[in-house]
């Protein structure tokens, strides 16, 4: 076990240090793959005659928010983006980017997936947007769009309303988990496009199909590695018309937790989200947003609440909520001024005490819901002595209480060299096996989410005889 540990920090610390020298505007120190065609000028000319000029971009000032992240940490050289309507437009161009071997990624996402490192192709569904039943829709859609539209019609998006963003975002909104599970959860249905251009339609509306694999979960995550999502059915439910909140003050977690339990015991169904933040959180939140006021301004806790709960009946909630806070109030869980649950904060405490010598700002803040912590470290610029003081410490100690290292926005091409930490190497050997079966040409998406020795699975001849006689 000490042997693996030591690996997998070499390769992901290798990986950290690489990126830091570079000024952390690229991703992992890794060369382009020479297997990859350039792009030439009959190659646009091929996408014009199927996109028109609108769907062609060339022009390095318009090519410049494809190829930089929002947070101006990676940024790549591409040349080209394309930005399709339908889902045939997707088939033509991958068929085409397939035979020719010309690398092709998405531009949605965090941590870098969204970004090309060298000069790959963008695929950008941002057109693809249009509603087709409730709900179906393309996957360029947005969430507040989405939200809109069926709440028109009685119903609301299952993140809530407070989520924004492209649906092929949708790993990263965690805030109503308690009431309607994960949007991966409420997904019934994909369209896919594969590498080859093959149009593979799994576009089911039901909740209950146990007919062989659920491959839409293979896509679900996979960060535009598997293939491109062109449509999505969505399960939602129906619209509440009683909605109630309540912001808490707690001095320490552990009453946090304490808090949690009962409000799951005497809330239950209608309890939608339960979200905490510490004082260090507030204190940036205010100081950088003038127009947020402290809901509590004599308060001065360490851990703040916010509680919500979604129903059909505010007479019945607020009553529930009411009872839930008298109790609360009784037993001094509160005053007034929701990983295991139980360490889950603690890695805040850790790290802040870890890092008290350095100019840092150390917050925590997340759902308790699904035990989703974000950790967040703020300093006035990179520095080489700060990032050793998190990485791959952060990553260890969520390896040692069996959590996992991106629990929404995926690895992109910051963490691939870390995925050890939250899979076994058996399990990452076999994704490289399923990338390799549906991209045998690796052009979709490269040098993300795997580590580089697992991108390019090469099947052993006795396997294939193994196959043969099974």
């Amino acid at each position: 076990m000490l042997a693996i540990r030591q690996w997998r920090r070499s390769a992901c610390l290798q990986t950290i240090l690489k990126n830091f020298a570079r000024g952390a505007q690229t991703a992992a120190a890794i060369s382009r793959n020479k297997d990859y065609a350039e792009i030439h000028d009959r190659d646009v000319a091929y996408f014009r005659d199927i996109l028109g000029d609108r769907g062609v971009i060339t022009d390095p000032d318009a090519l410049q928010p494809v190829n930089r992240d929002w947070m101006g940490k990676y940024e790549g050289k591409s040349q080209l983006a394309l930005k399709p309507q339908t889902t045939e437009q997707v088939s033509q161009i991958l068929k085409y980017c397939n035979e020719r071997q010309l690398a092709v990624g998405g531009n949605t996402g965090l941590v870098g997936g969204s970004v090309p490192l060298f000069d790959e192709v963008v695929l950008a569904t941002a057109a693809m947007n249009k509603i087709l039943g409730v709900l179906s829709c393309q996957s360029g859609c947005v969430l507040e769009q989405l939200d809109n539209h069926v709440g028109q019609q009685g119903h609301t998006m299952p993140p809530g309303p407070g989520c924004q963003g492209q649906l092929s975002d949708w790993g990263q909104c965690g805030l109503r988990y308690l009431r309607y599970g994960s949007m991966h959860g409420n997904v019934t249905g994909l369209e896919v496009v594969l590498a080859g251009g093959t149009v593979l339609d799994l576009m089911s509306t039901l909740r209950k199909d146990n007919t062989g694999y659920d491959m839409k979960q293979m896509f679900i995550g996979g960060e535009g590695t598997l293939g491109i999502i062109t449509k999505v059915a969505i399960q939602c439910p129906a619209k509440p018309s009683s909605v109630q909140v309540t912001y808490l003050a707690v001095p320490t977690f552990q009453h946090a937790q304490k808090v949690f339990q009962k409000a799951k015991q005497h809330l239950g169904e209608i309890l939608s989200a339960f979200e905490f933040l510490d004082h260090h959180s507030l204190i940036i939140t205010l100081k950088n947003l003038s127009f947020i006021k402290n809901p509590l301004p004599d308060t001065q806790t360490p851990i703040y609440l916010v509680v919500e709960t979604s129903g059909s009946n505010a007479e019945h909630d607020y009553a529930k909520l009411e009872k839930f806070l008298e109790e609360a109030y009784e037993e001094e869980i509160i005053y007034d001024l929701s990983l295991p649950p139980n360490d889950m904060y603690k890695l805040v405490e850790e790290t802040r005490a870890r890092m008290k010598h350095l100019p840092v700002t150390v917050v925590g803040y997340g759902h308790m819901g699904d035990s989703n912590l974000h950790l967040n470290i703020s300093a006035a610029k990179y520095d080489k002595e700060i990032l050793a003081h998190i990485e791959p410490f952060v990553y260890e100690w969520t390896a040692d209480k069996k959590g996992s290292i991106s629990a929404e926005h995926g690895l992109g091409q910051m963490k691939p060299e870390c995925i050890g930490y939250s899979k076994s190497a058996e399990a990452v050997q076999l994704m490289g096996r399923f990338k390799s079966l549906l991209d045998p040409n690796q052009i979709l998406n490269p040098y993300k989410l795997l580590p580089e020795k697992n991108r390019y699975y090469k099947p052993h001849k006795d396997e294939h005889a193994t196959a043969v006689t099974h």
